[in-house]
């Protein structure tokens, strides 16, 4: 029988390790799109409006997250398996087409969207809604999206709640630059 020190110690690893992994499902990142519009067409009715829009986009986000679940993870000489915070960056140009439909319910604004972006030989589908507050050019909400992509073993979907924030600038040409800050959960 081993030191039942060790053994403790172990067992409380393991727990922490799992709840570690929980954590590192949250997240905050910063999003610049640069979007050159292709076509819009949008349609007012009762209190909304409906547009349906597609666009080139190049995007930059920056991602925030804890990576406690490989810290807590020890090495065969018994270090730490990673970073205890994991920051990723990632740069993608894609082919947006965008059908959303907007209004308000209660005075709070209510959008719900479905996105497909084109990147490559990738294809994900995006279904969105949020409830908050649009002011001009500035928008601030709850939401909830589910996120369809193909990988290896078929398709993943990826369900994310939370809070987020943008600002978009239209310059010339039909170009907008958009910057936002959003903070969630993925749930698996």
């Amino acid at each position: 029988m081993g030191d039942p020190n060790h053994i403790i110690a172990e067992g409380f690893r393991e727990y922490f390790q799992a709840v570690g992994n929980k954590i590192d499902q949250a997240y905050v990142s910063v999003t610049a799109t640069v979007s050159t519009a292709a076509k819009e067409v949008t349609g007012w009715f009762g209190g909304g409006t409906a547009t349906v829009s597609t666009s080139t986009d190049v995007t930059n986000t920056t991602t925030f997250s804890t990576n406690l679940g490989q810290f807590l993870t020890p090495t065969s000489n018994n270090q730490p398996g990673g970073p205890l915070f994991k920051i990723v960056n990632t740069t993608t140009v894609s082919q947006k087409t965008e059908v959303s439909v907007s209004g308000k319910v209660e005075g709070v604004d209510v959008k719900g969207s479905h996105t497909t972006n084109t990147s490559g030989k990738s294809v994900s589908n995006t279904t969105e809604v949020m409830a908050g507050k649009t002011q001009g050019k500035a928008q601030a909400g709850a939401f909830i999206s589910n996120k369809k992509s193909p990988d290896k073993s078929g398709t993943t979907s990826e369900t994310t709640v939370g809070v987020k924030a943008s600002y978009k600038v239209s310059l010339p040409a039909k170009i907008s630059v958009t910057v936002g800050v959003e903070a969630g959960i993925k749930l698996k």
